[in-house]
């Protein structure tokens, strides 16, 4: 069952990055209840996805200058095979373009199992889902309770991801200025977490299976601290830091240009 609700409200005043918007809209759909997946493509607002209800529930404020702009500006909701997808379509006229934002609230049924969000400008929300992918050009990307996968690009926006609870098998974070802080619960075995950044700083902190890692960290003039035992390595320019224990199975890989790296554990 899907059901659309679009309903305008001029002359709401907002605030927006660029403008003070004077016009607003509200879009709602629902459908999805089978549905495994659900992709999010966005150019400029927040987008915020949490597990409750049933079914897929898309509701969105367009926001603008005026009630053409807004009009201009399409919001698309589908069901597509086991997937929902969600998107923004904006009008070749950049003017127009630039002047409207879209914020999104969605809530998932427990079951779904992934979430995918593409988004230019804005901040992106995820929570309680078993995987979770999140590409933006700039805004915070916030994630929590994600126990499967997590895989973050974002040029320069903060990243912070907190998914003290439940055992996180895979974890891959891509920054480039932004701050990035994730708080990971090691499994067993078999863990493999990729982060990276350019000039950002990155805090990890690590719960669980404490006893069984392999860490490696290269920067080039970062400044590394880590409650684990690390052996340095390599020159002036460019180091490398690496540790092992027990089964070495949960693979640990970090790497920066200047940010400073900080390894942290609650039980150390």
């Amino acid at each position: 069952m899907r059901s659309f609700v679009i309903c305008a409200c001029a002359a709401a005043l907002v605030s927006a990055p660029t403008f003070a918007a004077a016009a607003s809209e509200t879009f709602e759909w629902r459908g999805g209840a089978d549905a495994a997946t659900l992709e999010v493509s966005h150019v400029v607002g927040e987008v915020s996805v949490a597990v409750g209800g049933e079914e897929v529930v898309v509701r969105a404020t367009k926001k603008g200058e005026n009630e053409g702009d807004l009009a201009a500006v399409t919001i698309t909701a589908e069901e597509k095979g086991d997937a929902v997808a969600v998107g923004v379509e904006y009008p070749e006229d950049e003017d127009r373009e630039s002047s409207v934002t879209v914020d999104f609230e969605i809530s998932v049924p427990e079951s779904l199992g992934r979430v995918e969000v593409t988004s230019a400008a804005g901040e992106v929300i995820v929570a309680g889902v078993a995987e979770a992918a999140a590409s933006t050009a700039s805004g915070r990307v916030t994630i929590s309770g994600v126990y499967k996968k997590v895989d973050v690009s974002t040029a320069s926006g903060d990243v912070a991801v907190d998914n003290a609870g439940e055992a996180t098998e895979f974890a891959a974070v891509s920054n480039v200025s932004g701050r990035v802080k994730l708080q990971l619960e090691l499994p067993k075995v078999d863990a493999g977490y990729g982060i990276s950044s350019v000039s950002g700083p990155i805090e990890l902190v690590l719960t669980g299976r404490t006893d069984n890692y392999d860490i490696s960290v290269r920067t080039v003039t970062g400044q590394v601290e880590s409650a684990f035992p690390l052996e340095k390595s390599g020159g002036l320019v460019g180091k490398r830091y690496s540790g092992r224990a027990g089964a070495a199975t949960n693979k640990i890989e970090i790497k920066t240009v200047s940010g400073s790296v900080k390894i942290s554990a609650p039980d150390k």
